[in-house]
């Protein structure tokens, strides 16, 4: 998912630049600007979001913050083989445990 919002921002970045490309007579060079810029924000928080779950270490908040991530993983259908199935063992006992949670 980190990879994926990396591209997401340089995507956003190559439509604020390339603007021109986009505009037609129906949307100005504002909107196309204003647009790619909020993919690249959108895609820069997200893919920090996701890059920095790989070294947070086993806490009880972390446990809640990557299921966190999983959850907007859940967001996209085509997320939804790889999402359903972490989630499922993400809730297990053994997987809280390591995290410092008690099992509910």
């Amino acid at each position: 998912m980190g990879l994926l919002y990396v591209v997401v921002f340089g995507a956003g970045i190559v439509v604020t630049v390339m603007h021109d490309r986009f505009q037609d007579e129906e949307t100005s060079a504002i909107f196309w600007i204003a647009y790619g810029a909020v993919i690249a924000f959108l895609g820069f928080a997200l893919a920090g979001a996701f890059v920095a779950a790989l070294f947070l270490p086993p806490k009880p908040w972390v446990w809640v913050y990557h299921l966190v991530l999983i959850c907007l993983g859940l967001s996209s259908v085509c997320c939804l083989p790889v999402c359903i199935p972490l989630l499922i063992q993400w809730l297990k006992p053994d997987v809280r445990t390591h995290f410092g949670r008690a099992p509910a």
